[in-house]
């Protein structure tokens, strides 16, 4: 990509992703309430929807909606599936019929 902009909610997580990438920006950032500095056009995300958070289904909405309103071009975000052999106990896991 031309530009590439890293968010999460810690701290710890984007400190080590500096180190690891130091060619790339990072952004401590609540994507669901805060702007970041540029709109992408794409934003994809990875495990934030693991997160086993209250109100799950409210949750989900907002960051579809929130993603939607933030990229010009797309989206694109993973979920844990119920039909995993080998739920690690921890996670949020979602029926797939559901989501859709």
């Amino acid at each position: 990509p031309r530009r590439y902009l890293g968010v999460d909610l810690s701290a710890t997580i984007i400190a080590a992703a500096r180190r690891s990438h130091p060619q790339a920006d990072f952004a401590i950032l609540d994507i669901l309430t805060a702007e970041p500095p540029f709109q992408p056009d794409f934003v994809i995300a990875s495990g934030i929807m693991a997160v086993d958070v209250p109100d799950y289904e409210s949750y989900v909405l907002a960051i579809l909606r929130r993603f939607y309103a933030l990229s010009r071009c797309g989206f694109a975000l993973n979920f844990l599936s119920t039909c995993s052999e080998k739920p690690d106990g921890r996670s949020r896991y979602v029926d797939p019929a559901w989501l859709l």
